[in-house]
């Protein structure tokens, strides 16, 4: 995105600097230096310890995360004023912003989802302001939210410039709307190999084969219901439900119950289950779970929740 920043205004006659990225609060965008620059997780500030600074001038705006627990008036009145944060800084840094880089959902920041419309009303803003969208996929894309890029369920008024994958499709990955020009871009030691080019192909022809993709909406149904369920079965323990097709999760009520609960799920019901955020627990099943293995999944948790009851 700089590349192609840097391109746009030499064509205009600019000096290309300074520059700055506009990210949201609690994003994790990895660990590399510019990846740091954009990553803001304050539960975990050692993740980011020592590295901010590097990259100056980049800007932090609220993520409307949603809370189903909520009116959704409250849900909308924030994405409103998100959008508006960032349309403020767009007219005040005019020719500075390259672009804008969100997450579709945000996981180790807390498995916290916003509403579409806020994602549309960061893609009319980009193409308004003229700065670059771009989605950090490399926790959702692969099919798990029910499309294979979870932008796509968006109905986004214009393409994203950049969509970035990684592990999932066997090494890093940036999906490009625009071509960049070689500006002696560096490759990657960690860039993956022919081998794991040649795994994901392999696998993706199951994936199509058995469509996998097109079965998450149902499986998703079962699941989000089952945890709406228990959320109404012990609302002293745990609620907002949320998230996208087979990546949903939940907010624990006492955070200090959530590491008890995590201990109880894996020593009694061999249940491995993640913890994001402070008091949040995100679910990340495979592509072929199938529907049996949710509803194991939702008695055993049953029985967990029952038992950090009782304590």
């Amino acid at each position: 995105l700089i590349n192609l920043h840097h391109h746009k205004l030499l064509r205009k006659g600019r000096i290309p600097n300074p520059r700055r990225f506009i990210y949201f609060d609690q994003a994790f965008h990895g660990r590399t230096v510019f990846a740091l620059n954009v990553t803001q997780v304050a539960h975990d500030p050692i993740v980011t310890k020592d590295f901010h600074g590097f990259i100056p001038g980049n800007i932090q705006v609220p993520f409307p995360a949603i809370d189903t627990s909520l009116p959704e008036s409250e849900n909308r009145a924030r994405t409103q004023r998100s959008l508006e944060i960032v349309e403020d800084f767009l007219q005040r840094y005019q020719g500075e912003v390259v672009g804008i880089i969100v997450e579709p959902l945000q996981g180790a920041g807390g498995h916290r989802v916003a509403l579409p419309e806020f994602f549309r009303g960061l893609s009319e803003l980009a193409h308004q302001y003229d700065v670059y969208l771009g989605f950090d996929e490399v926790q959702t894309a692969g099919g798990q939210t029910g499309t294979f890029f979870a932008c796509d369920q968006f109905d986004l008024p214009y393409p994203p410039q950049a969509v970035a994958t990684a592990k999932k499709l066997g090494n890093g990955v940036v999906y490009m709307l625009y071509p960049m020009e070689d500006r002696g871009v560096l490759d990657s030691t960690w860039g993956g190999t022919l081998a794991d080019m040649v795994r994901f192909v392999q696998e993706m022809k199951i994936v199509r084969e058995e469509r996998l993709i097109e079965q998450v909406p149902e499986k998703a149904a079962v699941l989000v219901e089952g945890l709406n369920t228990l959320a109404q079965r012990y609302p002293d323990l745990i609620y907002n439900v949320r998230g996208l097709g087979l990546y949903q999760g939940f907010s624990v009520r006492q955070p200090e119950h959530r590491q008890r609960l995590l201990d109880i799920a894996l020593q009694e019901e061999d249940l491995l289950l993640l913890g994001a955020g402070t008091d949040t627990i995100r679910l990340r099943p495979s592509l072929s779970v199938t529907i049996e293995d949710i509803h194991l999944f939702l008695q055993k948790l049953d029985r967990v929740l029952k038992r950090v009851r009782s304590e």
